[in-house]
């Protein structure tokens, strides 16, 4: 069974770019685009890493982070944003 990479981001075709990129390897890839079930996906399967956008309209991806690393801290969260600041990154930088 292949380990699971999991990305969430709200914009349908970002995820269908995802899933088509990093599933070449070794990993199956989840795609979800609503950031409310992230938390179920993450607590049932334990995926290998989490892409998380920062900016989402259900739920602000710092948001989440804070939340996978409060219920799972040892699942790496590799945040993206095609719109970062300085600050944005310091704040996702303290999880």
């Amino acid at each position: 069974m292949k380990s699971e990479i999991l990305y969430v981001d709200d914009e349908e075709v970002i995820c269908r770019l995802a899933k088509r990129q990093l599933g070449k390897g070794e990993f199956a890839v989840t795609t979800i685009m609503n950031a409310n079930e992230v938390m179920k996906v993450v607590r049932e399967r334990k995926p290998a890493v989490v892409f998380l956008d920062i900016k989402m309209p259900q739920k602000n991806g710092l948001v989440l982070l804070k939340e996978i690393k409060a219920d799972s801290p040892d699942v790496p969260v590799v945040m993206v944003s095609g719109n970062l600041n300085s600050e944005t990154a310091q704040r996702a930088a303290a999880w």
